[in-house]
């Protein structure tokens, strides 16, 4: 499926199967899952610098042949994988189509038992909520003992960034304090198993900011890193963390997966030594490098072994749009419109 200009619906085509570089894949594609970069780009061209162009980051499925410097990996083995033209702009690698070109860093051997359906919410929401922890110069080995009262501030969990985001943090032995909707509380509070603690606040609830000061001034913890992982208020979790950081920490960091207005203005126009924190705007190294070093230890490690181990569970919950890949274009009017607590997943 593929985009010829910005804002046209997606049209089914045929192209030629690539054949996969020494340290490639190519995956036949059984589910794909959308997010809201894919209609922002779509609408937009966000990123994008020709046409036609294929979308999509997040498949799971087969693998259908390996590049000759692979290891590790077999024709036949279950997999997700981050499957984007983002960086390449090589429509090979985007996911909307059947079979995908893939970066043996950006692959994760799933279980047996997980289903392509949830396995699929994981790579794009893993990869900002990785590289939010990343930017806000938190060591990937971070964990930390309970006593150490230290706090992270993640607003918007309900969905499939801020659900990882959560559960990753807890992982690390953070106290973390999140918001979503209510409704979303009992099933958020159940996800992964590591050592750390979480609150959850109603982000409509009027004085949310009141609430989540008091519980942290309450617990005796301080808040020098925060998480925008939904688009939000800004302003607000800049209040929070100014009023709850270490006594010795200049100025708290702030890293939004989201783009808005906000970000623009603390991020980029307001001085940190003015607004008091830094804020950055979620991104992996621009080093291919560094990049892929990361994404290795992301994907190939630590995602591998989380999921073994359950304590990264895919979230949030399911919702197949019908139609394979001709259901595309109404999956992704679906999502523009505004989902709440589900992830769009298209089966092919």
């Amino acid at each position: 499926m593929v985009l010829n200009s910005k804002g046209s619906a997606l049209v089914r085509v045929s192209r030629p199967t690539p054949t996969p570089g020494p340290h490639e894949v190519i995956i036949e594609v059984r589910t794909i899952a959308l997010n809201p970069v894919d209609h922002i780009q779509q609408s937009r061209g966000f990123k994008i610098t020709k046409y036609p162009y294929v979308l999509g980051f997040d498949v799971a499925g087969i693998i259908h042949m390996i590049g000759s410097s692979v290891s590790g990996i077999v024709v036949g083995d279950r997999v997700t994988a981050m499957a984007s033209s983002w960086f390449s702009q090589m429509n090979d690698h985007g996911a909307f189509q059947q079979y995908v070109l893939v970066p043996i860093e950006q692959i994760t051997h799933i279980p047996t038992t997980m289903p392509f359906t949830e396995a699929v919410l994981l790579p794009l929401a893993v990869f900002t909520a990785w590289f939010a922890i990343l930017n806000l110069d938190i060591p990937r080995d971070t964990v930390y003992q309970s006593n150490a009262k230290k706090g992270i501030l993640i607003w918007g969990v309900g969905g499939s960034v801020g659900s990882i985001a959560l559960q990753l943090a807890k992982s690390m032995g953070f106290h973390v304090y999140a918001t979503a909707s209510e409704k979303h509380h009992s099933y958020l509070q159940s996800l992964g198993n590591g050592p750390g603690t979480v609150k959850l606040f109603d982000y409509k609830h009027k004085a949310v900011v009141k609430n989540i000061i008091d519980a942290i001034r309450s617990d005796g913890v301080t808040i020098d890193v925060a998480i925008e992982a939904a688009a939000g208020n800004l302003k607000d979790i800049v209040r929070i963390v100014r009023k709850t950081k270490s006594p010795s920490t200049h100025r708290p960091k702030i890293a939004a997966a989201p783009f808005s207005m906000s970000l623009l203005w603390y991020g980029f126009i307001v001085p940190s030594f003015i607004s008091g924190v830094q804020v950055t705007f979620v991104e992996p190294p621009t080093d291919p490098v560094v990049r892929n070093n990361d994404l290795a230890f992301i994907y190939n490690t630590w995602l591998t072994e989380k999921l073994k181990s359950s304590e990264i569970v895919p979230s949030p919950k399911v919702k197949v749009v019908p139609g394979g890949l001709s259901g595309l274009n109404d999956g992704l009017a679906e999502l523009k419109a505004g989902v709440s607590g589900v992830k769009l997943v298209l089966e092919l």
